[in-house]
């Protein structure tokens, strides 16, 4: 049974770019979706058996969204006191941070990628109306 490169990329949480560029350097064939050899030998390579990430919380909304940010205000006055405090923010796991990012960054564009795709294949209102022929 095979595979799509995108649904191995969506279940392991791995970009399905990356996913493709490593297909090509090992010389795995994604024309026909993956085996279960080539997603075995990928899972490997990935190192996705012994990965153990939360599910993404992230939900795709399709529809005509419109959000309107206000300009930030920013202070007129900076003072250099406090980067000097040895205050810092730091993450515990900056990876897992980079990984969620992604994450939600690759759901939305392939929502957006579906949306695009079921726009066009929607008939032209313009053209609705009598055959002429």
């Amino acid at each position: 049974m095979s595979s799509s490169l995108h649904q191995f990329a969506k279940d392991n949480r791995l970009s399905k770019t990356t996913v493709h560029n490593r297909c090509k350097d090992l010389g795995i064939s994604t024309a026909d979706g993956l085996s279960s050899d080539a997603c075995d030998r990928l899972m490997d390579e990935f190192n996705c058996r012994s990965k153990a990430l939360p599910a993404a919380a992230a939900t795709v909304e399709i529809g005509n969204h419109q959000m309107v940010l206000a300009t930030p205000q920013l202070p007129g006055r900076f003072s250099l006191e406090s980067l000097r405090t040895g205050e810092s923010s730091s993450f515990e796991d900056p990876l897992a941070v980079a990984t969620q990012f992604i994450e939600a960054a690759d759901q939305i564009s392939d929502a957006m990628e579906t949306d695009l795709l079921n726009r066009k294949a929607e008939p032209d209102p313009a053209s609705k109306g009598c055959d002429r022929s």
